[in-house]
């Protein structure tokens, strides 16, 4: 099959022509698959993997030159890093397709019901689903320190960073997946939501930290879980891959985890 065949399974990014990152980084659709790898990003280490597992097709959610849009200048794209990255792809053959836009704007958000299912939150909780993030309501209050260690268990974390109180009893909480750790969603959530806890990948640290910091300092605990952007997302992207082998039996489809960059000394 080709890779427009394999791309026609998932929700596509829809608007206006040039509104949207997600599209062929390199290859084109009519090229026959022999094999498919999901990722978070195609890192180095992950576009080796693919190969050695026999794919061709790298589905990535994430930029693979370190920046979102793809538009990076010239002289920068003439980066030594870069430049034995693309001969790295080159050499394999490999093509890539960028897939951000499309599992976001897909009802639910394919990346956050991910998030929502990894924490088994999906079965016997009670939530629903808005734009930019899920609402789970707890059917008995829980601490953030409870919170936290079910987090760590369930995503296989080795630390989060939070904000506000630890023993904060929680039992309506948000989850936002990705770069939506920022006020310009959290506030709307805690004020119009009235949510306990945001749970997010990141986000400026001066901004929702700082909010709920002064929350806590005027009697008003809130409070605020960032787990990565990475551990967000990944378990959408897991549901990409796992939606494409059910349209595919035959196909070999791989998710490729991401190892971490961010450690703690």
């Amino acid at each position: 099959m080709t890779v427009q065949e394999v791309m026609d399974v998932l929700p596509l990014a829809s608007g206006p022509e040039g509104s949207t990152v997600d599209g062929l980084i390199t290859g084109n659709l009519n090229q026959k698959v022999q094999g498919v790898a999901v990722s978070f990003v195609a890192s180095h280490e992950a576009i080796e993997k693919a190969a050695q597992l026999g794919a061709n097709l790298f589905i990535t959610h994430e930029g693979v030159f370190y920046e979102h849009h793809g538009s990076r200048a010239e002289k920068e794209l003439k980066n030594p890093v870069i430049l034995r990255k693309k001969e790295q792809i080159e050499s394999h053959q490999m093509i890539l397709y960028r897939y951000h836009d499309g599992p976001h704007q897909a009802v639910p958000d394919i990346i956050t019901h991910g998030l929502l299912q990894a924490l088994d939150w999906d079965t016997y909780h009670q939530y629903s689903h808005l734009k930019y993030a899920c609402l789970v309501t707890l059917p008995e209050p829980l601490s953030v320190q409870q919170i936290v260690q079910h987090l760590k268990d369930r995503l296989d974390l080795p630390y989060v960073r939070f904000a506000g109180d630890s023993e904060q009893k929680c039992s309506e909480i948000a989850l936002t997946a990705g770069y939506r750790g920022g006020s310009n969603i959290a506030l709307s959530l805690f004020t119009e939501q009235r949510i306990d806890l945001l749970i997010a990948g990141e986000g400026p640290e001066w901004e929702t930290p700082e909010y709920v910091q002064d929350a806590v300092s005027q009697g008003s605990p809130q409070s605020q879980i960032l787990i990565g952007h990475a551990a967000s997302e990944e378990p959408g992207m897991k549901a990409v891959a796992q939606q494409i082998r059910d349209h595919f039996p035959d196909l070999p489809v791989y998710f490729i985890p991401a190892s971490p960059v961010i450690k703690v000394l």
